[in-house]
């Protein structure tokens, strides 16, 4: 939360951090599915065939928001460097979930949250109160619960998910600095169609495997998946601030380990349910204070 304490926090604060906790469970979903995705296709073919799909869907948000008209940037510049960074994160978590196992890959990933808050306060001049941070910690102490990195060999696959974290952290920080000035129809757009170009690329060069009907299905699902957890991610952006709504990306850590429990009977052990518990205490420390200061 950021901090001062003569003012009340609007309460468009409080549904940016909605969208970032709709958007933890949403894109956990989109990940788990990605992991299937990857034991079948290359990461260029992921990019491209989602991004297909991905775009029509951009298209129709785009209608809903007010018209095609909004496919023009205001800030052109901020925009394809947020479009760059979202195509940076999104080849190097998907390169993660090739190389490692998926706790592992996001337990690394999720240092973003972390940085998110590092980088905000040189780059968009916020002030977090030191509760805060030690909420952060807390957050962060859960994770490294969760995942048991002692288990981990470390080797140079841990700088794929560590790359991705610094990243997607950046490309938090230019959502923010986007600010209300860009529609997140807009912001959603280009960075899809970044994706897709890039996945062309990327598949022109190294080749291409067509995906029978099972396998459509499936990346229609990830597309619709992809598209509403970015949508509600540059929501909360708009909404709250980066500091503010940063420590809620740590839930997908406890969404993880839910889905692995339904859907492939992984449950979790002590251990790990003593590390969600002190992540979503983190988060809802954090929730209770933006609740007090309105």
């Amino acid at each position: 939360m950021t901090v001062t304490t003569h003012t009340k926090a609007a309460p468009v604060e409080t549904a940016g951090i909605i969208c970032a906790i709709a958007a933890t469970a949403v894109l956990t979903t989109h990940d788990a599915v990605s992991k299937w995705l990857t034991e079948r296709f290359s990461i260029g073919d992921i990019l491209l065939y989602r991004g297909l799909l991905t775009l029509p869907l951009c298209l129709a948000i785009l209608m809903q928001a007010g018209g095609l008209h909004l496919i023009r940037s205001r800030k052109p510049v901020l925009n394809l460097t947020r479009a760059g960074l979202g195509v940076l994160s999104s080849v190097l978590v998907v390169a993660s979930f090739t190389f490692m196992p998926l706790a592992e890959a996001l337990g690394v990933i999720f240092v973003s949250p972390l940085l998110t808050v590092a980088f905000a306060i040189p780059l968009l001049g916020e002030r977090v109160a030191p509760t805060i941070w030690f909420a952060v910690a807390a957050g962060l102490a859960g994770a490294l619960v969760i995942i048991d990195p002692g288990g981990a060999a470390l080797d140079w696959r841990i700088a794929i998910p560590l790359c991705a974290a610094v990243s997607s952290a950046l490309r938090d920080i230019v959502t923010r600095r986007l600010g209300g000035a860009e529609h997140p129809a807009t912001v959603l757009f280009w960075t899809m169609l970044a994706l897709v170009v890039t996945g062309a690329v990327w598949a022109a060069l190294a080749g291409t495997r067509f995906p029978d009907a099972m396998e459509w299905s499936v990346l229609a699902g990830t597309a619709v998946l992809h598209t509403a957890a970015y949508y509600l991610a540059i929501q909360s952006l708009r909404l709250a601030r980066a500091s503010t709504v940063a420590p809620y990306k740590y839930l997908s850590l406890v969404w993880a380990a839910l889905l692995g429990w339904a859907w492939w009977g992984d449950f979790p052990g002590p251990a790990k349910l003593i590390g969600g518990l002190l992540v979503v205490g983190a988060g809802l420390y954090v929730l209770r204070q933006e609740m007090r200061s309105r």
